[in-house]
């Protein structure tokens, strides 16, 4: 079964690839609360998200650095996600918790990866824990947000990415040690996603819910 994530070696160009031939297919779709769809995002509605993003933090002169992507439940994220990919950056999510814990969980890896800049939307920039959390760590990092950027960016260059290059950090729960990141590749992603593919025999009509 010869599908994208065969022919391509990084996840830049499955989502260029997706973008091309399945531009106007839905990627995802966010339900709120209430099962009501709050968001949607066509594969070339992403696509364009993360130029514009990626254009957002090469003009911060930040190619090749990690940022932290801070975002309640949502759409926001993936954009983000694959912004900081399409950027030739270093993702790392942190989850969206609220009280004590969370804000010690987020300042530990920050400390502990030293972003050079927080990603989110505008209003979780107010977030009382949130800005505890980052205020304990640093008082120098840059705010991006991801609402903010030019929808239409024109001057995206695409990185040149080995497969074997970082592509995010995903740290563990934190709930019986300290958080600890895990370095996951281009390439690691893509096994991934074949790996999943083949045991569930997914295909193209396959909608799943997470």
């Amino acid at each position: 079964m010869e599908t994208l994530a065969n022919c391509c070696i990084t996840m830049t160009e499955v989502l260029r690839g997706r973008a091309i031939s399945q531009a106007n297919e839905l990627a995802f779709v966010f339900l709120d609360h209430r099962g009501e769809v709050a968001d949607q995002r066509t594969f070339a509605t992403l696509d364009a998200n993360a130029r514009s993003i990626a254009c957002a933090l090469a003009a911060r002169g930040l190619r090749g650095e990690r940022i932290m992507l801070a975002f309640p439940p949502g759409l926001d994220f993936v954009a983000a996600l694959f912004g900081c990919l399409y950027a030739g950056c270093v993702a790392v999510p942190v989850p969206h918790l609220i009280g004590n814990r969370a804000r010690d969980r987020c300042a530990a890896i920050f400390h502990d990866c030293k972003p050079a800049a927080v990603m989110t939307v505008s209003q979780l920039e107010g977030d009382a824990e949130i800005r505890s959390a980052i205020r304990s760590a640093s008082t120098d990092v840059g705010w991006i947000h991801v609402d903010a950027t030019d929808p239409a960016p024109q001057e995206w260059v695409p990185p040149s990415v080995d497969p074997h290059d970082l592509a995010l950090l995903q740290y563990t729960s934190g709930s019986t040690s300290a958080a600890r990141g895990v370095m996951l590749t281009h390439a690691n992603l893509i096994a991934n996603n074949i790996m999943v593919r083949d045991a569930f025999g997914h295909d193209r009509k396959l909608r799943g819910v997470g």
